[in-house]
């Protein structure tokens, strides 16, 4: 799938500066199928926007959250030894990551050279194909100007944002669905009223989150669209959970889409508060 959304042009919408709304829209549709996917491909837009924004090239990259990271030498540049958890990491030929020297925000960026073994592991989760925690070395902090950081973290919250959205919608999309198919007391759930309530709520949920995101994407304002991501999860998770519910005990069983949009939501809502 990293291949075919390469093939497709997705990994190119921040190119020359890429449109946020449009690169929203993107995101939204991949997240109503697969949100681990369009995780990626929000992290490798919010890389490539500040590298473009700073006048370098960075390949094939992804998003590293470093937890640890330590100066190895100051000759100009700065370099560092990182560690941290990196998605989807085989697609991968180099890494940005946000970081503070001496409290000015600078972006981190490095190729995916290893140190030592990997450790797969499989969050709650957003982790269709795994992750990995690894340790980089020689990664050189490029200092960006201002307009380049704010580059990144435009891109970063409105991929979130978009995705958390994309996740209400196809929540609320199955438990409608599934509304319709389940019988009690010999009528669909969809047919009594306390059902009807409920998709409705699921339906204003999905479209207030998505409408927002796409008012705060044509704002280019950081702090609107950090709003915009936090209540997108807030209704991706209320979606999932209210259409779980709706599904009853086969909501936790993975034979359907259900489970996973719960999962996701609930990763989401933690990404969403970082």
């Amino acid at each position: 799938m990293i291949a075919q959304v390469r093939d497709l042009g997705l990994l190119g919408l921040a190119d020359e500066g890429g449109d946020l709304g449009y690169a929203a829209v993107a995101l939204y549709e991949l997240a109503r199928k697969d949100a681990a996917l369009a995780l990626f491909v929000a992290g490798h837009c919010a890389g490539a926007a500040a590298l473009h924004a700073a006048g370098a090239n960075g390949g094939t990259l992804t998003i590293l959250q470093p937890k640890t990271f330590s100066v190895d030498r100051i000759d100009g540049n700065l370099a560092l030894t990182a560690q941290g958890t990196v998605g989807f990491l085989e697609y991968a030929t180099s890494f940005v990551a946000p970081v503070r020297v001496s409290g000015k925000p600078v972006i981190a960026h490095g190729s995916c050279h290893l140190l030592g073994e990997t450790t797969p592991f499989k969050s709650v989760g957003v982790s269709a194909a795994g992750m990995e925690r690894a340790t980089l070395e020689d990664v050189v902090l490029e200092s960006c100007d201002s307009s380049a950081y704010d580059h990144f973290e435009r891109w970063y919250w409105v991929g979130l944002a978009a995705i958390a959205a994309g996740v209400a919608r196809a929540a609320a999309d199955v438990g409608t669905l599934y509304a319709g198919e389940r019988k009690q007391f010999g009528k669909a759930l969809s047919e009594f009223q306390v059902t009807q309530f409920k998709i409705a709520d699921l339906a204003i949920r999905a479209d207030a989150a998505w409408l927002m995101v796409l008012r705060a994407s044509m704002a280019l304002d950081v702090q609107a669209i950090k709003d915009a991501a936090v209540f997108a999860s807030h209704c991706a998770v209320s979606n999932s959970d209210e259409s779980l519910q709706l599904h009853g005990g086969y909501g936790y069983t993975r034979e359907y889409p259900i489970e996973r949009y719960y999962r996701d939501a609930r990763a989401l809502s933690v990404l969403a508060r970082t």
